[in-house]
C-alpha cells in the first residue's frame, strides 16, 4: 500500500491519456460511484458547478436524458453503479463507463457504450482514485488540469498527524470549500485505520456540531483542515481555534495548497491516505483489508 499511495498523483497524467473525451452534448454530469470509485468524481466536482456526485442506487430524480451519467467503479461489480447504468439507460441520457471490468466493463462492450478502461494497477478502489481522475478528466476534455502534487514528500506531514491524532477520534473541521476533504479524511481513517473519525463544515458548523465540545470530552480531538493563505474563506475557523486553545486543546492544522482547485483537493486525499495509513500500523491493522464490508455486502 505504501508504494500505491506514493504513486497516486502520477496516475493522473496515465488516466487521462488512457481516456477519449466525449463528444456527445450533455446538460449536467452526474457521476455514480461508490467508495473509493467515486472519489474522483467528489474532486472534479469541486472543479465544475455542473457535476452532481451521487452516492445511491439508481439516478437522481432530476435527471434527464440531456444529462451525462458517468458509472465509475474500480471493480465493475457494486450493485448501486449497476442499477445507475441500468436506470439512465431505461431514461436514455448518455452514458460512460470507467472501470477494470467486471460485470459494468462486459455491459458497456455490449452495448457499444463510452467506456475508459483501467488498467489492474492498484490493489484497492481507493488506491486507484489518481487513475480514475484522470480518465474522468479526459473524458470531460479538462485535460489541461494535471496535477502538480509530490505524493510521497506529504508522507511525513500524514506519519505527523497520525501522531498527532493517536488513538483518540479525529472530528475534521474545513471551511465549506474544503468540506470534501475534511469527507475524505473522515472516510480514509474509517477504512484503513479502522478508527472513528468525524467531519463538519463551517459556517454550519457554529450552528451545532460546536457545542459537543461544551464538555471537553477528552477521548476526541479537533483537527482543522484549512489553507492558510485564505483565512477570509472562513473565519469561524478562526474563531473555532481559539475557542479549542482556550479549552486546552492541542489542535492539530492541515494546511492544503492553493494553487489550483485540482492540487488542493488531491493533496488533501493523499494527505488522508498517509494519515490513515500510519495510524493503521500504529495500531497493527491491515490498512488493505476490507473484511467487514465484505461480509456486510453478503
Amino acid at each position: 500500500m505504501h508504494e500505491a499511495i506514493g504513486q497516486i498523483a502520477s496516475h493522473v497524467p496515465q488516466g487521462i491519456a488512457l481516456a477519449e473525451p466525449i463528444t456527445t452534448p450533455y446538460n449536467r454530469i452526474i457521476v455514480c460511484g461508490m467508495g473509493g470509485s467515486a472519489i474522483a468524481g467528489e474532486i472534479i466536482s469541486m472543479m465544475r458547478d455542473d457535476v452532481i456526485v451521487h452516492w445511491n442506487y439508481g439516478i437522481p430524480s432530476s435527471a434527464t436524458m440531456h444529462d451525462l451519467v458517468v458509472c465509475i467503479s474500480w471493480s465493475g461489480m457494486p450493485a448501486e453503479v449497476l442499477s445507475s447504468y441500468q436506470a439512465a439507460q431505461k431514461l436514455g441520457a448518455t452514458i460512460a463507463c470507467i472501470t477494470t471490468g467486471g460485470t459494468l466493463g462486459a455491459w458497456a462492450r455490449r452495448d457499444g457504450t463510452h467506456l475508459i478502461p483501467m488498467p489492474l494497477s492498484a490493489p484497492a478502489p481507493r488506491l486507484g482514485a489518481g487513475l480514475m481522475t484522470g480518465a474522468l478528466l479526459g473524458l470531460l476534455a479538462m485535460q489541461q488540469h494535471a496535477p502538480l502534487v509530490d505524493a510521497t514528500a506529504l508522507e511525513v506531514r500524514g506519519k505527523t498527524l497520525a501522531r498527532d491524532i493517536g488513538d483518540r477520534i479525529p472530528v475534521f473541521y474545513s471551511p465549506f470549500a474544503l468540506r470534501k476533504a475534511g469527507g475524505f479524511f473522515k472516510a480514509m481513517i474509517n477504512e484503513n485505520a479502522k478508527h472513528p473519525a468525524f467531519c463538519a463544515s463551517f459556517p454550519s458548523a457554529s450552528h451545532n456540531d460546536i457545542l459537543s465540545w461544551q464538555q471537553s470530552p477528552q477521548e476526541l480531538v479537533p483537527v482543522i483542515v484549512h489553507n492558510l493563505t485564505k483565512p477570509e474563506d472562513s473565519p469561524d475557523i478562526s474563531a473555532f481555534l481559539a475557542m479549542m486553545t482556550e479549552m486546552r486543546y492541542t489542535v492539530p492544522v492541515v494546511d492544503l495548497p492553493d494553487d489550483s482547485v485540482l492540487n488542493t483537493m488531491l493533496s488533501g486525499y493523499i494527505l488522508a491516505l498517509w494519515t490513515s495509513y500510519h495510524m493503521a500500523l500504529e495500531a497493527g491493522v491491515d490498512p488493505l483489508s476490507t473484511t467487514w464490508i465484505d461480509t456486510f455486502k453478503q
